[in-house]
C-alpha cells in the first residue's frame, strides 16, 4: 500500500476560530441534509427526544456509507463523528469531512487498547495517538462522539447485530474520560444503495439511541473494558430484535451488502 502523503488528514489547529468555522460548516451541512434526505427517505427516530448534552460516546453498528449522513439528519445535537482516515484521500469527501468536524482515525492501528493505562507515549501501544488525543479533547469540551467499532461496513455474521464481538478500545476511551456510552442502532440505510427507492421515498431508516451504560466499578483493566463493550453490544442486539419483532417489513430491515441489495432489485 502506498504511504499517505500526509499522515494527518486534518492538521488544522483546533483554535477558537477553527471551532467556529467547523460549527458553521456542520450547521450548514445539516440544513442541506435536512432538506434533501426528507425528499428521498423516511426516518424513524427513537431515544433522540431526550438526547442529553455531552460528554458521552455514541456507539453504533455500521451497515452503509450513508450511516453518518443519516445520523446528522436524525440527531438534534451536533455529533463529532469518528471517520476512517482513508476517506480523506478523496478530495471532495475529505473536504466534506473536515467541514462537518469529523475526527480522522487510522483504522489500521487505532483503538486497540493493549498497553498499561499510564503508557501514554509507549511506542509499543498500537494506537492512533493523534486521534485518541483529539477524541479525549472533544470529550473534555463536553462534546458527543459517534464511533463505529465494527471497523467497516458489516452485515450477517460479521456484524455485531448477528453476534460478532466489538473491540474494547471505545470502552477504554470512555473509561479513561469518565463518560458513559450509549448504543446506537442503525437500520435501513443499506436499502438506499438502490437509487430508484429515492424517488418514491421508499427507503425507511431507523435510528434508535439506547440508554447510557457506565463501566462496572467492581472490575478493572481489560475485564472492565470488555464488560462494558459486551453490555453495549448486547443492548444493541436487544434493540435490533425488538424492532424486527414490531415490524411487518422486518425482513427488509435485516442489513445486507450493497451487492445483495442491487441483486434484490434486479440490478445485478
Amino acid at each position: 500500500m502506498r504511504p499517505r502523503a500526509n499522515p494527518d488528514p486534518d492538521p488544522r489547529p483546533y483554535t477558537a476560530l477553527s471551532r467556529i468555522q467547523r460549527w458553521a460548516g456542520y450547521s450548514a451541512w445539516r440544513v442541506v441534509v435536512q432538506l434533501l434526505a426528507g425528499l428521498f427517505a423516511r426516518r424513524e427516530r427513537r431515544g433522540f427526544a431526550a438526547m442529553p448534552r455531552g460528554p458521552w460516546i455514541m456507539v453504533g453498528n455500521h451497515i452503509s456509507h450513508l450511516d453518518a449522513v443519516g445520523l446528522i439528519w436524525c440527531s438534534p445535537r451536533k455529533v463529532d463523528i469518528v471517520a476512517t482516515s482513508e476517506l480523506y484521500d478523496n478530495v471532495f469527501l475529505g473536504l466534506l469531512l473536515r467541514m462537518v468536524d469529523c475526527v480522522p482515525l487510522n483504522r489500521g492501528v487505532a483503538l486497540r487498547w493493549t498497553a498499561p493505562a499510564d503508557a501514554e507515549d509507549s511506542a509499543d501501544r498500537p494506537l492512533d495517538l493523534v486521534a485518541v488525543q483529539r477524541m479525549r479533547d472533544r470529550l473534555r469540551r463536553g462534546r458527543i462522539l459517534a464511533v463505529f467499532p465494527d471497523g467497516g461496513i458489516r452485515s450477517g455474521k460479521r456484524s455485531v447485530l448477528e453476534g460478532a464481538a466489538w473491540p474494547s478500545g471505545t470502552a477504554g476511551l470512555a473509561i479513561r474520560a469518565g463518560v458513559p456510552v450509549r448504543p446506537l442502532l442503525i437500520l435501513g440505510t443499506d436499502r438506499l444503495y438502490v437509487r430508484r427507492l429515492w424517488f418514491r421515498r421508499g427507503g425507511r431508516v431507523v435510528y434508535w439511541l439506547g440508554e447510557p451504560l457506565e463501566a462496572d466499578p467492581a472490575l478493572s483493566g481489560a475485564a472492565q473494558r470488555d464488560d462494558l463493550m459486551r453490555r453495549c453490544a448486547e443492548a444493541l442486539r436487544g434493540m435490533y430484535q425488538q424492532v424486527l419483532a414490531e415490524r411487518e417489513d422486518a425482513e427488509q430491515l435485516v442489513p445486507r451488502t450493497a451487492q445483495e441489495r442491487w441483486k434484490e432489485a434486479g440490478l445485478l
